[in-house]
């Protein structure tokens, strides 16, 4: 790096009588090296990641050669070479930027709000996406790699924000009730209890409709959730798909009910022989497990029993990012994201923050000498 070189040539350096050779021969490897540099292409990013480097280099050079010389050999100006030096000092902003230079990042009200979110007991059991959602339709109008980054800011680069796991086909409805998906799953309650659960959800809205506790996975268990989400939701004489595995669950009882003329489902057991899938559902069980169940510890099936409609109600006015931050209730109502009218509010926060960025009372000069500073709004 060529203020590497310049900081430590100078950096015990003493000028002798003959300062003429020093000066000049010192421009002769400073050309060599700009030349080197420039074939990589890499000045800046070098000089971005080296920041202190070069602002040490820089003053200490200064003591030997013109200003003007020093910028025209590391072509850099004095506004870049200020902005270096109050990188990273900000103690108000996430990121460590000088809010008032840097004026489109987050306001300091909206790091807050995001702070907030992230030691709030009330989501401790949501991932960051889910967090975003509920944040974004609570009023923290940023996209979530927007959020993700001021995360990392929070927690430490090193932190790992959000895994995400590999893409699968599936089916997808076009309305509501048009596709559903059933499956039971089990867990282990707090007391050793080996329980299920057999659910019913909708395709198109992610609504869980359907969700029965038992300590069986025989097929009259299931067949009875299905047989009450019909009648709840008045889908006796409605055509829909039924997608569900090839489990013992899933015949039986659940044969005999589709065998009633007047329900007129179109049972697909999903598996890799027909191309089709049954992830939804199998997405959903995995968050029953690492969501639902850590935010509601179940005792017993007792305990389940009771908690179960709590539990599917907390589910179904989740905001979730794959709805857009729509709820399960919101989409099976016909809510669209548009009707939020999201955009605008984004493109109206946008131009608040830079606002109150902008009316900063900051203290610049002190940041670039390494003193004591705060950030008001005027």
């Amino acid at each position: 790096m060529l203020a590497l070189f310049v900081y430590t040539f100078f950096k015990d350096f003493t000028l002798m009588n003959d300062e003429l050779y020093s000066y000049e021969g010192l421009l002769v490897l400073i050309d060599c090296l700009n030349q080197m540099i420039d074939v990589s292409g890499n000045r800046q990013l070098m000089i971005n990641t080296s920041k202190e480097t070069v602002v040490e280099a820089y003053e200490v050079a200064k003591n030997f050669l013109p200003v003007e010389i020093i910028n025209s050999q590391l072509k850099i100006t004095n506004q870049k070479l200020f902005r270096l030096k109050v990188s990273g000092k900000c103690t108000r902003s996430s990121s460590k930027y000088c809010l008032k230079l840097c004026p489109t990042q987050l306001s300091i009200s909206e790091q807050l709000l995001i702070r907030n979110y992230l030691s709030d007991s009330k989501y401790e059991n949501l991932p960051l996406n889910h967090i975003w959602a509920e944040a974004h339709r609570n009023g923290l109008h940023i996209s979530i790699n927007t959020f993700y980054k001021y995360v990392r800011h929070i927690r430490g680069k090193k932190q790992v924000v959000e895994v995400k796991g590999k893409k699968h086909t599936t089916v997808e409805a076009e309305k509501p009730f048009q596709i559903l998906h059933m499956d039971s799953t089990t867990f282990r309650c707090m007391n050793g209890e080996r329980v299920y659960v057999h659910f019913v959800m909708d395709n198109y809205s992610r609504t869980v409709l359907g969700a029965v506790p038992s300590y069986s996975s025989k097929s009259i268990v299931v067949a009875k959730n299905l047989m009450d989400v019909i009648i709840k939701y008045k889908l006796r004489n409605k055509p829909f798909e039924l997608y569900c595995d090839d489990g013992p669950e899933n015949h039986g009882y659940v044969n005999e009910l589709l065998k009633d003329k007047k329900i007129k489902i179109t049972k697909i057991v999903a598996n890799y022989k027909t191309s089709t899938s049954n992830n939804m559902i199998e997405a959903w069980n995995k968050k029953f497990k690492w969501i639902i169940l850590k935010k509601f510890k179940i005792n017993s099936l007792e305990h389940l029993e009771v908690q179960l409609p709590k539990m599917m109600d907390y589910f179904n006015n989740l905001k979730l990012p794959v709805l857009g931050t729509l709820s399960p209730n919101e989409a099976i109502a016909g809510m669209k994201y548009d009707d939020f009218d999201i955009k605008t509010k984004m493109a109206a926060a946008k131009k608040t923050r830079l606002g109150q960025n902008r009316l900063l009372i900051c203290n610049i000069k002190a940041i670039s000498q390494k003193l004591n500073h705060n950030c008001e709004l005027n």
